[in-house]
């Protein structure tokens, strides 16, 4: 626990440090601080994929890069007036005087301590053993390694996120065996429980805001809760979403017009849109409900084409290190979305492997352990059902929510005022529309939380913020975050180890096979143990190797190929 808290601090640092040197005093003050620790850390992933062209995210980037942040922070902070330091002392104390900073307060350390026990657990998540914990072992060893998929298919999905994770962990080979791999995906739950309390404690209570922000943390927790520990991409890109939701949420719900946003705010926003697709790409739907927030809230005096073109600008700019990276870990400039879009190079994964990935992310949720290709084929009056029964309570709990709050505020916008928060509206349509297109393509709850949760939150605070009773609207919304956080508390603290008070639970031993691939060492993950490598030495397939596969050279950093 200690050593979590620890790592805890050294995330804050680095992601305000650099959120601070990359927004600008102007724009960093004007942000949400969990948004510009969001931002921050954004900087930090694109600075990494950078790097990673050219050396392994190692010690040597590790202490430059904090040296250098580090350095920026405090030079920053002894730069400022005596008077502008005793200000932010003096909003920090004056906010025990405001309407509701207890149940705020209560909020943070129950969710805190909530979040802390499962961030020590043991990491159990599948794909975390599957490849999650090998690609950020390749990260801390290796540059981008050329044809990387090939020795596994998984290996070549390029999550942004692990960059992060692999920045603030320490090696596998290390004495310190892979220790704050969990340090990063966790903190996104710090800044969420951040949200949620600051949302539950503003001098006039928003309803709508404590709404979307208490039901945003509840169902972020309920859904993430068991793999809070694991390395995965989906809980960050998830949080991220609903932060920046949650941000142009507040900007729309202003008394009056809602005030446009500045040129720094559209660039940031393209920026934040272009990091969430680098962590998953199933948040490029988050397209639609974005574009709509810039054309709507676009700068005064900032014509058309010159919205597109800095927004197009500041994608292209974050995007393009992941598409080079793509590029190099499978010969695809976005692997496996397009096996049709092959590039000339040796070690470019085959069509045929591609396929395969592309279908198992589409279809594995409609039709799980079996033929995905015949699975894709059949049709909805087959694969709905059985895809409904495989879903878990809780999931079934949201799409129903979300149907219900689309039918209820359609209703309610229908016979309201033509302008009566017509654009949340839009936004909360836009969000239904995302999870339409989820549904359609890849029905798989953790690829669209991000916007299936934002949907339901949104809708929900939408609803409550239009009811009577305003006040008992905002002590229910914090009374039911804390039953749930207290009751997740109980059920945790009986399970706790007291091993874990000092560092985090290490992951179980991988079971292997070993084989030789052209006379070099190769592991396998057995059948009969998920065909995890967990936190093995390199290199390690989670599964047999193809039998085409071969060395492109005589180092492990030069990659792999397929064919003769």
């Amino acid at each position: 626990m200690l050593l979590v808290l620890l790592l805890w601090l050294w995330v804050s640092g680095m992601s305000y440090g650099l959120g601070r040197a990359l927004l600008g005093r102007r724009l960093a003050g004007a942000l949400p601080p969990e948004l510009l620790l969001a931002a921050g850390l954004s900087g930090l992933s694109w600075l990494l994929a950078l790097l990673s062209f050219g050396v392994s995210i190692g010690p040597a980037v590790q202490l430059g890069i904090t040296a250098s942040v580090a350095g920026y922070g405090l030079r920053h902070w002894l730069k400022a007036p005596a008077a502008a330091r005793q200000t932010w002392w003096d909003g920090l104390r004056a906010s025990r005087r405001r309407t509701g900073w207890f149940g705020a307060a209560t909020v943070v350390l129950v969710f805190g301590a909530l979040l802390l026990l499962h961030a020590v657990q043991r990491p159990i998540l599948a794909d975390t053993g599957l490849y999650h914990a090998q690609t950020v072992q390749w990260l801390q060893t290796y540059p981008v390694v050329p044809g990387l998929g090939n020795l596994h298919g998984r290996l070549a999905f390029n999550s942004h996120l692990h960059l992060l994770t692999a920045f603030f962990s320490a090696r596998a080979n290390s004495p310190w065996a892979s220790l704050g791999q969990q340090a990063v995906g966790s903190f996104w739950f710090v800044l969420l429980i951040s949200y949620a309390a600051r949302q539950l404690a503003r001098p006039r209570p928003s309803v709508a805001l404590a709404v979307y922000g208490g039901f945003s943390l509840v169902f972020t927790f309920i859904a993430f809760r068991p793999w809070v520990s694991s390395p995965m991409p989906d809980s960050g890109v998830t949080i991220l979403t609903l932060l920046v939701l949650g941000w142009l949420l507040e900007k729309l719900l202003q008394t009056g017009s809602p005030e446009p946003l500045s040129r720094a705010e559209v660039g940031l926003l393209a920026a934040l849109l272009a990091t969430a697709i680098t962590y998953k790409a199933s948040a490029g739907y988050l397209a639609l409900p974005l574009g709509f927030i810039l054309w709507r809230l676009r700068p005064t005096g900032l014509s058309a084409p010159r919205l597109l073109s800095l927004v197009g600008l500041m994608g292209a700019v974050v995007a393009l290190p992941w598409v080079g990276r793509n590029v190099v870990l499978s010969g695809y400039l976005v692997y496996p979305l397009a096996p049709w879009a092959a590039l000339p190079f040796d070690w470019t994964i085959p069509t045929a492997q591609t396929t395969a990935d592309l279908l198992e992310i589409r279809h594995f949720a409609r039709w799980p352990g079996g033929d995905w290709a015949i699975g894709g084929q059949l049709p909805a009056a087959d694969w709905i059902p059985f895809w409904w029964r495989q879903q878990a309570f809780h999931d079934q709990l949201l799409a129903l929510a979300i149907l219900a709050l689309a039918l209820l505020l359609g209703l309610r916008y229908l016979r309201a005022r033509a302008g009566e928060q017509q654009s949340a509206a839009v936004l909360f349509g836009l969000l239904l529309a995302c999870c339409g297109l989820w549904f359609a393509t890849a029905p798989a709850f953790r690829f669209g939380y991000g916007y299936l949760v934002g949907a339901a939150a949104l809708g929900a605070g939408l609803l409550a913020g239009g009811l009577p009773g305003g006040r008992w609207l905002w002590r229910a919304a914090l009374t039911l975050t804390l039953v749930y956080g207290l009751n997740g508390l109980r059920h945790e603290i009986s399970r706790f180890h007291s091993a874990t008070w000092f560092r985090p639970a290490p992951y179980a031993d991988p079971h292997m096979v070993s084989t030789r691939l052209e006379g070099r060492l190769v592991r396998l993950g057995m059948p009969n143990h998920g065909l995890r490598c967990n936190n093995a030495p390199l290199p390690c397939a989670a599964g047999p190797l193809p039998p085409d596969l071969h060395w492109r050279g005589p180092h492990i950093s030069q990659g792999f190929r397929r064919g003769r």
